[in-house]
């Protein structure tokens, strides 16, 4: 067919070159949603989440409850949507040009989310809602006097890093 035009061979090229840009595009997309698709926390600390990572305004997301604090939150559970998610901080830049505290948004499994829960209640059965940031169901009978229970019973769970291995389905930063 490009017999005899001196620039069908260029012609065949790059419509091979094409071909294989798009094929390299689609897979370096499906490598990316590979990797970020099976990141876990605990790869996620002190770096920059990738671009193919869903950054979350403030707006989009509305704590419920604090878990650990320390000047800031730390980790706790927060709601998008009708979904309830884990979320830790992973860095914090404390330079005076560049603050920030980054937090990774992390899936839990059904029995986790229910452990979380539980957890959650007794620490307002013996503790306190202190730490209730958007209630989302009333809380326990407060018992006086009784925070050496809750530690007793769960401070080995709080310590254990529980959700190192789930999946981070995004971030954000305050």
């Amino acid at each position: 067919m490009f017999q005899g035009i001196p620039f069908a061979p260029f012609i065949r090229f790059s419509t091979h070159s094409y071909w294989v840009s798009q094929l390299l595009a689609c897979r370096t997309k499906m490598l990316v949603r590979e990797f970020t698709k099976s990141m876990k926390l605990k790869e996620l600390r002190n770096t920059r989440p990738p671009k193919a990572l869903k950054k979350y305004s403030q707006d989009e997301y509305q704590v419920i409850w604090i878990g650990d604090y320390w000047d800031a939150p730390m980790t706790g559970i927060l709601q998008i949507a009708t979904q309830f998610f884990w979320f830790e901080l992973i860095k914090e830049n404390w330079t005076q040009d560049d603050w920030f505290r980054r937090y990774a948004i992390v899936e839990l499994s059904t029995e986790q989310l229910e452990r979380e829960w539980q957890v959650h209640e007794d620490f307002q059965r013996y503790v306190g809602i202190h730490w209730d940031v958007n209630m989302v169901k009333p809380p326990p009978v407060f018992v006086a006097n009784k925070q050496d229970i809750f530690y007793e019973t769960h401070l080995t769970y709080i310590n254990s890093n529980p959700f190192e291995n789930n999946e981070v389905v995004g971030w954000f930063e305050r």
